[in-house]
């Protein structure tokens, strides 16, 4: 893969997925891990316990997977930060 690349990043409910898309090359890798949260009762029935150092950890780890399988650093290049949510 080139230099130039998009990698997304989703957190959810089932876990952490990683998507890297090179629109030179057209490839594209990916990587998932699932994550497990426990419920929190008292707050409701969407309500969950965030390990949020293991979130952090999880990320790190797909990206450097992902990263690898597409033969590219980890390090360097530009950040863009979006976020989306939404309501049912």
């Amino acid at each position: 893969m080139s230099d130039h690349a998009l990698i997304s990043l989703d957190f959810g409910f089932s876990g952490c997925h990683c998507l890297l898309v090179d629109s030179q090359m057209k490839k594209k890798v990916s990587s998932f891990r699932d994550l497990h949260y426990s419920r929190d009762a008292g707050l409701g029935v969407w309500t969950f316990n965030l390990d949020t150092p293991l979130i952090w950890q999880v990320l790190g780890e797909i990206v450097r997977e992902t990263t690898h399988k597409a033969n590219l650093s980890p390090t360097g290049g530009t950040l863009y930060l979006a976020r989306h949510s939404g309501v049912r």
